[in-house]
């Protein structure tokens, strides 16, 4: 008898400081078989993202089929600080690809606040 097995996708979660970009490539490149990798948190430093954690989610440092950067804030100013700056970085990448005419993806991120600081602000 011939069974349907219906197989469910793998999500590559990270580990601070070992999952960076390098490893997630080799990883796709020697195991395969993952759906989706996550980045280590990506945080704000200085009103700005930090240089390295750019660096790690920049599409040319990742080879893996599809990445979901994680965002990282302490509180709801922090929050608000990493929309405006993605909203005012898309737009100004959306203007970029359609004077260039180059192909442009919507990408999917995770924004995440951590937990006892909302649920204080929430009380």
């Amino acid at each position: 008898m011939l069974m349907l097995v219906e197989t469910l996708p793998i999500h590559f979660a990270p580990l601070q400081g070992y999952t960076e970009a390098i490893y997630r490539n080799a990883h796709a490149t020697v195991f395969g078989g993952v759906e989706t990798y996550y980045t280590p948190f990506v945080r704000l430093e200085k009103e700005t993202f930090r240089s390295r954690d750019i660096r790690d989610i920049e599409p040319g440092n990742n080879t893996v089929s599809h990445l979901i950067p994680q965002l990282i804030g302490a509180d709801t100013n922090k929050a608000e600080a990493i929309l405006s700056l993605l909203f005012f970085q898309k737009i100004a990448l959306l203007l970029f690809y359609q004077l260039f005419q180059l192909p442009y993806q919507i990408f999917q991120i995770h924004l995440n606040l951590i937990h006892s600081t909302l649920k204080q602000q929430l009380l």
